[in-house]
């Protein structure tokens, strides 16, 4: 399998590792082999700050998140990047289903451990990030600038990897702002799949019954989880045929709080 890890590992693992990453690989068993990994770069983090404690952090952050999306738990990340991808492709004109998202994510996953196992350790999240766009080209057939990392990876973490690997970018202005309108397109496809693996009873006054109609409609709506909970869901749809982007937030209501506390949106910084 071609390799693009060229560096020394970040992190060296033992011999009882390796022999578990070993069975993992063997096993097809991709989320176990990330979070071993993720738990290696745990126990090793650096104590104090630094590029080498950075750079921990965002392979601690990276293979937390690819455990789920590779496991395709229905956690927000998960949802998110599926959906986005899901939109990228669709953009370019190839629908992109579940099982051939899974394909490419396996593949990922399976670089990312034969670079870990014959490197004799955990690469730089450089590295990992390069094959991780490389599938997303070579597999998914999406430009650079549709890696569902793009709009977010300079964000601090945990919403972003606080660098920006892959800007979205264009041979010319007029293209470079085309660009960013597809990418934040395939964002709002991101966020329509979250809000419509949330299974809550939606308050939904055009009746439709669908967290995603909602959203296109452009209607502002409300769904409350069960007396008691002290949970709200707000989502405030967008019109889609405007270009702009779906914003979900969350308020989270304790029993005895007086004051909502936001949710930071990692897409509109809000």
């Amino acid at each position: 399998m071609a390799t693009t890890s060229t560096s020394a590992p970040l992190l060296t693992l033992s011999h009882n590792q390796r022999q578990d990453l070993e069975g993992f690989r063997a096993a097809g068993n991709w989320p176990a082999a990330y979070l071993l990994m993720r738990d290696a770069v745990r126990e090793h983090m650096p104590i104090t700050g630094g590029a080498r404690w950075e750079e921990f952090r965002k392979l601690d952050s990276w293979l937390d998140r690819a455990a789920s999306i590779n496991s395709d738990d229905g956690s927000f990340t998960s949802e998110y990047v599926r959906g986005a991808t899901a939109g990228a492709s669709a953009i370019n004109g190839r629908p992109l289903s579940n099982e051939q998202f899974q394909a490419a994510s396996d593949k990922l996953a399976a670089m990312v451990v034969f670079d870990t196992l014959e490197g004799n350790g955990i690469p730089a999240p450089s590295v990992i990030i390069a094959n991780d766009v490389a599938v997303a080209v070579n597999e998914l057939k999406l430009e650079r600038w549709q890696w569902a990392g793009a709009l977010a990876d300079s964000l601090p973490i945990p919403i972003g990897l606080g660098e920006n690997y892959v800007p979205v970018a264009g041979a010319t202005v007029r293209e470079t702002a085309e660009n960013y309108g597809k990418a934040l397109n395939a964002s709002n496809d991101g966020l329509q799949r979250v809000v419509s693996s949330l299974d809550l009873p939606y308050s939904d006054p055009m009746g439709t019954g669908d967290a995603s109609a909602i959203m296109n409609a452009g209607t502002n709506t409300t769904s409350t989880l069960p007396t008691g909970t002290g949970f709200v869901v707000s989502v405030n749809g967008v019109d889609p045929v405007v270009n702009n982007i779906a914003k979900v937030t969350q308020n989270v209501l304790g029993a005895n709080a007086t004051e909502p506390v936001a949710i930071f949106d990692p897409i509109t910084g809000e």
